[in-house]
Order: C-alpha cells, then structure tokens, then sequence
C-alpha cells in the first residue's frame, strides 16, 4: 500500500510539473557582451505607472553570478553600454532571468524606391486650398498631365471639423483604399 501511495504522489507531482512548465519560458543562456532589457518598477512624479514602460534598457551582460556569491544561478550582472556610461551616471546591478528580455534593435529598412524618386522629375504646382461652407477647407493638389501615371501619388490632405489639415501617418503611406 504505501508503494502505491507513492507512486501516485510521483505521477501527480509529474503532472503538475508538466503544467506548470507549460507557463515557463526557457531561455538560452546570456553571452557576455549582449545586449538586454531589464523590468524595473519605474516610478515618475505626475505620471501613471501604466503609462511607463515596463522594460528599461538596454544593458549589457557582464557576466552570470555563481552561486557562492548568495544569489542564483540564473542571475546576470548587467550594466550601461559603454556609450551610454557617464562619470556622473554609471548603473550595474543584478538582474535575474525573469526580468531580462533580449534587446532586438530596431531594423532600418532602405527602400530603393527613394533613390528612383530622386531621380525622376516631376513639376507639380504648388497645392491650393478652397474654401468650402462651415470654415472646412477642402485641400487639392494639381499636378501636370505629363507625370508618370504608375507611381502612387499621396492622398489629398483631410481636414478636420475645426478647419486643420490632417496628414495621413507615414506607416500607411503604401496602403491604398479604394
């Protein structure tokens, strides 16, 4: 009887185990030289804490603490990039594994297009405005027959109800309603 009774408390302890390990993110270990972001409970006088970001950063790994120095395996000793470091203002901590992401810079994308824009010339006459009834202006832009039909023009300027000229954001430069 106790066999079976130990039995099922291994089982179950296994199954649990698998669960929660389910909810984990493994990750592999830090290199020294890397760059991350680490979550600090950041406060700011007149702003909320939802407002702020989670992750500061980025850092640069130092090292991984050993365990003789009374901390945990999975902690890194993280500290300012050197371009970022000042005599005034030198941070370096350690962060454990569950507070660090890795730093993934964002990537700059040059469109070959720019470059044919440059060369290509187009007259356009200058943009006029008329005015319609209610204070609304209504934005038109006048181009010369001669230009090349295939390239996108952008999309007039809207304006709103208080009579300002809104300019459609840059990330929807290449997306076309119709």
């Amino acid at each position: 009887m106790r066999k079976e009774v130990y039995m099922r408390i291994i089982s179950k302890q296994s199954k649990t185990k698998a669960l929660v390990d389910l909810r984990r993110r493994v990750m592999q270990p830090l290199q020294p030289g890397e760059f991350v972001l680490v979550r600090r409970k950041a406060k700011k006088k007149g702003k909320t804490r939802t407002f702020l970001p989670k992750f500061t950063g980025p850092f640069q790994v130092v090292k991984q603490v050993k365990s003789g120095d009374n901390v945990c395996e999975t902690t890194y000793l993280v500290e300012d990039p050197p371009g970022r470091r000042t005599a005034r203002k030198f941070r370096r901590f350690n962060a454990h594994v569950s507070q660090i992401r890795k730093f993934r810079p964002r990537k700059v994308v040059f469109d070959e297009s720019e470059d044919d824009e440059e060369n290509t010339e187009v007259e356009q006459q200058p943009e006029t405005v008329i005015p319609q009834r209610k204070g609304r202006r209504k934005s038109t832009t006048n181009t010369r027959a001669d230009s090349i039909p295939d390239e996108p023009q952008p999309p007039p300027l809207r304006s709103s109800s208080r009579g300002r000229q809104r300019k459609r954001p840059d990330y929807l430069k290449d997306y076309v309603t119709e």
